[in-house]
């Protein structure tokens, strides 16, 4: 039976992630070239959750030999894969060039890693965790003010409106408004359920958006006159 989330997932439009994008590249507070590219790391990170559709694990973990520049495509392995099934992920024109400049100033500081995100630790290098770039997106969207209080869990615990996964929902979200067309969308998003049922609150959260749209359509300048003397 096909099923609609209670709680539908909360997102980010392009100019609003064009916002936090710049916040956390504010040069302002960069003193080093290696707070710099630390920066860009975490920049690219969230673009390819973005507009990539990839679960957060699929960016942060991704490694720089899983980009075929050639086919413009990236390799998910079945370990990083929520289904646990490898894919290959198309990416867009100006995702690839911008992976292709970053890999270059990445080698100037990590070329003996193979890992697209890396960080050092202790002189031991890794790919940078689910904690870090969650803080870094935390903190860029409570400059940004899009940060409020969601809800309360069943331990009491206050829920934030937007996470790492509102970037992939975002995602789902631009492909259906532009397919209208369930299928499509989870294909995109990989989802393997043949029933769609992780798919359908993209239906709602672009209806939500229309909603909008028409009460514009219907008030475009409508002047408040009741309160004027």
């Amino acid at each position: 039976m096909s099923r609609v989330p209670k709680r539908l997932p909360q997102i980010l439009t392009k100019e609003e992630f064009d916002r936090v994008i710049r916040i956390i590249l504010d040069e302002e507070n960069v003193k080093t070239q290696k707070q710099k590219f630390s920066r860009l790391r975490n920049v690219i990170c969230l673009n390819l959750m973005y507009y990539c559709g990839l679960r957060p694990m699929e960016s942060y973990a991704c490694k720089v030999s899983y980009v075929d520049f050639n086919k413009k495509m990236l390799y998910i392995p079945a370990q990083a894969n929520k289904q646990r099934h490898e894919d290959n992920v198309d990416l867009p024109d100006f995702i690839v060039e911008m992976l292709y400049s970053y890999i270059i100033i990445k080698n100037k500081f990590f070329k003996e890693t193979d890992w697209l995100f890396p960080v050092r630790n202790n002189n031991v290098i890794n790919h940078i965790d689910r904690s870090h770039i969650a803080k870094v997106f935390r903190d860029a969207i409570k400059k940004a003010e899009l940060y409020k209080i969601s809800y309360t869990d069943k331990q009491g615990l206050n829920r934030a409106n937007l996470s790492l996964y509102s970037l992939r929902a975002s995602y789902g979200t631009f492909v259906y408004s532009k397919t209208k067309d369930i299928r499509r969308t989870a294909l995109m998003l990989r989802h393997r359920d043949y029933f769609c049922r992780s798919t359908l609150c993209y239906i709602q959260v672009v209806e939500a958006f229309e909603r909008k749209s028409i009460i514009k359509e219907l008030f475009p300048q409508q002047e408040v006159s009741i309160f004027s003397s």
